[in-house]
C-alpha cells in the first residue's frame, strides 16, 4: 500500500484542507491568537484615546483657572491701591481719614 503524501501550501488551500474542521483543530491556538490580537489592540487604543481626551479637558480647565486667577489678582491689586481705599472709606461713611504722613516705627 502506498503511503498518502501530504502536500502543503497552495495545494492544501485549493483542496479546502485549511478550512476543514481538522485544520481548525490543528491551528485553533493560532486562530484564537490572531483573532484576539486585534481586539486587544482596539481596547488599548480606545483606552488611550479616552485618557487623551481627559488630558485635553483638564488642560482646558487649568487654562481657565489660570485666567481666573490673573483676573482676581488684578482686581485685588486695584482694590488695594491707596486711592481706591480712600474712595471706599468715603463711600462707607466710617468717619475715618487717610493719613498724610508715612508710618513710623517705634524703637524696640
Amino acid at each position: 500500500m502506498a503511503k498518502k503524501e501530504k502536500k502543503g501550501g497552495i495545494w492544501s488551500f485549493a483542496q479546502g484542507e485549511i478550512i476543514s474542521a481538522d485544520g481548525y483543530r490543528r491551528h485553533s491556538v493560532w486562530i484564537v491568537f490572531l483573532v484576539a490580537l486585534p481586539i486587544i489592540y482596539m481596547c488599548f487604543k480606545f483606552d488611550i484615546q479616552v485618557k487623551l481626551d481627559n488630558i485635553v479637558k483638564l488642560n482646558n480647565q487649568l487654562n481657565n483657572a489660570r485666567t481666573d486667577m490673573i483676573h482676581v489678582s488684578s482686581k485685588y491689586g486695584s482694590m488695594t491701591r491707596e486711592s481706591e481705599m480712600v474712595k471706599m472709606i468715603d463711600s462707607l461713611h466710617l468717619n475715618l481719614k487717610a493719613t498724610e504722613q508715612p508710618p513710623y516705627y517705634l524703637d524696640k
